[in-house]
Formats: C-alpha cells, sequence, structure tokens
C-alpha cells in the first residue's frame, strides 16, 4: 500500500509541479506582455508630447494669423477712411472746378456781347495815336 500511496505521490507532485510549470510560462507570457504594454505606453506617451507640441505651436500660429489678420482690419478701416476724404475732397474740387467753368462760361458770353457792340461800333471808331503819356496809363492798366 505504501508503494501504491508513494506512486499516487508522485504522480501528485508531478501533476502539481506540470501546473507550477504552466503557471511559471503563463507567468512569463504575462511580464512579456506587461513589458510590452509599458513599450506601448511609452510610445502613446511620445506621441501625446508630440501632438501637444503640434497643438501649441498651432495655437501660436492661429494666434500670430489674428493678429495679422486684426492689423489687416485696421489697415482696411484707415485706407476706407482715406477713401472717404479723398472722396470728399474730389467733391468740393468738382464744385470749384464747376463754379470756374460756369464763371468762365458767363465771362465768355460778356465777351461774345462786347465783340458784337465793338463790331457794332466799329466803324465809328477811329484810332488815336498814343503820346507818352497814354501809353504810361495802358502799361500801367495792363499791369494791372
Amino acid at each position: 500500500a505504501s508503494a501504491e500511496a508513494m506512486k499516487a505521490l508522485e504522480a501528485k507532485l508531478e501533476s502539481e509541479q506540470k501546473v507550477t510549470a504552466d503557471l511559471q510560462a503563463s507567468l512569463e507570457a504575462e511580464k512579456e506582455a506587461a513589458v510590452a504594454l509599458q513599450s506601448q505606453v511609452a510610445e502613446l506617451q511620445t506621441t501625446k508630447e508630440g501632438e501637444d507640441e503640434a497643438v501649441a505651436e498651432l495655437q501660436k500660429s492661429l494666434e500670430a494669423e489674428r493678429e495679422v489678420s486684426a492689423d489687416l482690419k485696421k489697415s482696411v478701416g484707415e485706407m476706407e477712411e482715406e477713401k472717404a476724404k479723398n472722396s470728399q475732397r474730389n467733391e468740393q474740387w468738382s464744385m470749384k472746378v464747376n463754379a470756374l467753368v460756369s464763371q468762365v462760361q458767363l465771362l465768355q458770353t460778356d465777351l461774345d456781347e462786347a465783340n458784337a457792340k465793338l463790331a457794332e461800333a466799329g466803324p465809328a471808331l477811329v484810332p488815336v495815336p498814343l503820346n507818352d503819356e497814354s501809353e504810361g496809363k495802358v502799361k500801367e492798366l495792363e499791369a494791372q
């Protein structure tokens, strides 16, 4: 009976050693999986850090673009103000030019009337030679 008990104990021991070996193999596989997971976590952290840096750069770029946009809006506003001022100046000059054109037209009308009267009175006019005194007065009038 003792030999059978011994065989049973040996079989049980062998079975427990096999279970222990299986558990150790399983534990080793778990350790390898844990190392692989840690490696993946490290890669993900590196990737996340890179993405965080990229996001920070994009935010800086966006802020710079906003500043440029604000500057452009300000410049456009200033240009529109200048355009409005120029338009107002052009309108004032146009009014002045129109007034001068009207004055020239009136002067032309007066000149035409004076020429017509001169043409009517022309034959009755006799030229008078100028003496030194009259010539001086003509030059004085011309100077005015």
